[in-house]
């Protein structure tokens, strides 16, 4: 992927994961961005789904390559080819449906109900994915990519560049470096577990996640800044 934008691969993970992120943008960018021209790309959808430039209009933004207007409401599932299962697609299209409901340029509408289910204000819904390590007892799996609020890293230390706690970290909420140990994967499990059944929607705020699977409201996975 990143040879095909002109970049040599990078040796650090996380700046191919970006470089590719950055790619896949480019290629799905004209399928979700209409032209301020009424009714030739989708601007002139009067229900608010973004479906309005199909037809004439979409086929001409596909033809021209470009991307350029405004961004029509959608989202992005981004998933991992390798897990072993997945959230049944009933949920997958609910939790997307919600999520792309609120408008994309105003929070005019965030409160509104979809289908009977009040539309998710986040940016972003990330999967709780569990890992197989362990076949007695769920464990949360991705480590790698969470940062509880209000930032604390929940990978272990000795597996970070940096092997130090950061101010602001809870170090009580950090994996142990053995991953038998005091604070375990499955104690992390619980623990978000727990603070989604506080929650008005069964979620856990957070500052960074993935888990295998996440479904970003598309407003926001073509943000620039949205970014590794």
């Amino acid at each position: 992927g990143e040879q095909v934008i002109g970049k040599p691969p990078s040796s650090n993970r996380v700046e191919r994961i970006a470089a590719l992120r950055d790619y896949q943008r480019e290629l799905l960018r004209p399928y979700y961005y209409y032209s301020d021209v009424d009714g030739e790309d989708g601007s002139g959808d009067e229900d608010g789904d973004g479906d309005g430039g199909r037809g004439k209009g979409e086929g001409k933004g596909k033809g021209k390559g470009e991307a350029k207007g405004k961004i029509k409401r959608g989202a992005v599932i981004v998933i991992d080819l390798d897990l072993a299962a997945l959230p049944p697609p009933s949920r997958v299209m609910d939790v997307a449906n919600r999520l792309a409901a609120a408008n994309t340029n105003t929070n005019s509408n965030i409160n509104a109900d979809v289908d009977g289910g009040d539309v998710l204000p986040y940016d972003v819904i990330c999967a709780a994915g569990v890992t197989a390590a362990n076949r007695n007892d769920l464990w949360y799996y991705d480590t790698y990519a969470t940062i509880l609020l209000p930032d604390t890293y929940v990978h272990p230390l000795q597996r970070r560049q940096i092997k130090s706690y950061y101010e602001g970290e809870d170090p009580a909420l950090v994996r142990s470096d053995n991953r038998n140990g005091n604070w375990t994967q499955g104690d992390i499990m619980r623990y978000l577990q727990h603070l989604g059944t506080e929650s008005k929607y069964g979620t856990v705020d957070v500052k960074s996640c993935f888990g295998g699977m996440a479904i970003y409201r598309a407003s926001t996975w073509f943000d620039p800044s949205c970014r590794y």
